[in-house]
């Protein structure tokens, strides 16, 4: 998904005198101004699935914030192997050689395909996975079929570091200059909640949470090892919150819009990034819920709003949360209730919506400066502590 602007139409004559003034006034564009290419390569994260009309993929944010233009070929459902394939492709391949960054996913599916295909013969006719694990627990046979299940993924995994290496060398023969990102891959069994139909399945969920994990975690060990490419550690990033980042709600364990921001200010930092004027980030954490925005570790919080031109609760942009803050949002609080007309700007408004409600209360204001004396106080208090 690549975000496109608009193009105004000119006349004939508006374009002449527009020639003729850049021949004679204007300098040529620096080099360094210019767009760079971003190739995009990997499965169903890389293709941005699961994401609604407008909302960005992590490709998307590093295309605005670092200035690049994004060629894509990501295909949904692809492993490793699909991955190899692909960059045989003429077309591909120029993409490689022309590109400054590439950024990758790849290596879920060498796993989960196998694993899902494996777990299907167990399942009976409208049975749900969930039903399903239930049900074998029941018959005490769910722990020799997870064992079973280690054995028959074995080669895949064995495949999957074999293809991680031809990878690095088919793109670093194409292409010695670029600086290349690849993903470790996140554990999707990561849920907000243990409970099934009343009951608790926390001991069975922490069991198949640390299945999942040990068999990714082989292939993370072969993409951390690979020499010439940046490893952006998303495993580690999304690990115990994955129910903010991963639309495990939904029953989908791709990567929600705070999971794709998230993602992209990892890659921003690695590269090096220090713009922080877009408000892209910014926009895509005021539209999710209170319940994920509280959820939301410090660290992760930090690296968010480091892309963002003020963070929630700054109300006057200047870098700290104090008291003047939250009397701003009172004011602002109060005017509504009195039908005055606010002194506060649009943008304003959305960084004291900290309760992410509809419209601005007092327990904003109230919030805002909780969270200002509590740090004060040294206690390094986070928007989860007050929320």
């Amino acid at each position: 998904m690549t975000l496109k602007s608009n193009r105004i139409a000119s006349t004939a004559l508006a374009c002449m005198m527009s020639a003729v003034c850049t021949l004679s006034v204007m300098p040529a564009v620096p080099a360094a101004a210019q767009e760079k290419n971003l190739l995009v390569l990997g499965d169903s994260i890389s293709a941005g699935y699961g994401l609604s009309e407008g909302q960005y993929a992590y490709y998307d944010y590093i295309a605005e914030y670092a200035g690049y233009s994004v060629t894509n070929y990501a295909v949904t459902g692809s492993d490793t192997t699909d991955l190899v394939d692909k960059i045989a492709e003429k077309e591909v391949q120029t993409a490689i050689q022309n590109a400054e960054l590439i950024c990758i996913t790849i290596g879920a599916n060498d796993v989960l395909t196998p694993a899902k295909d494996y777990l299907a013969q167990f399942r009976l006719e409208g049975e749900s996975l969930t039903d399903m694990v239930k049900r074998l627990e029941a018959e005490g046979s769910l722990t020799s079929k997870i064992v079973a299940l280690t054995g028959k993924l074995r080669p895949y995994i064995s495949i999957a570091k074999n293809n991680l290496a031809t990878i690095e060398s088919e793109l670093r023969a194409l292409n010695s200059n670029a600086e290349i990102i690849i993903q470790t891959i996140y554990n999707p069994v990561d849920s907000y909640t243990t409970k099934y139909e009343g009951e608790d399945y926390s001991e069975d969920y922490e069991n198949l949470k640390a299945f999942v994990g040990g068999q990714l975690g082989k292939i993370n060990t072969a993409i951390a090892a690979l020499e010439t490419v940046t490893t952006a550690d998303i495993y580690n990033t999304f690990i115990d919150s994955g129910w903010v980042y991963i639309n495990t709600e939904n029953k989908d364990i791709h990567p929600t819009p705070t999971g794709h921001a998230l993602i992209a200010s990892v890659i921003l930092d690695l590269i090096g990034c220090t713009n922080h004027q877009s408000t892209a980030v910014f926009d895509t954490l005021s539209g999710i819920s209170k319940k994920h925005f509280k959820d939301i570790p410090r660290d992760d919080y930090a690296l968010l709003m480091k892309y963002c031109p003020a963070a929630f609760g700054d109300i006057d942009a200047n870098g700290v949360i104090d008291a003047d803050d939250s009397n701003m949002i009172l004011h602002h609080y109060l005017n509504t209730m009195m039908g005055t007309p606010s002194e506060l700007t649009a943008d304003q408004i959305k960084r004291a919506k900290v309760y992410h409600a509809d419209s601005v209360t007092a327990d904003d204001s109230g919030a805002v400066l909780t969270y200002y004396l509590s740090n004060l106080m040294g206690s390094e208090t986070s928007w989860g502590d007050i929320l």
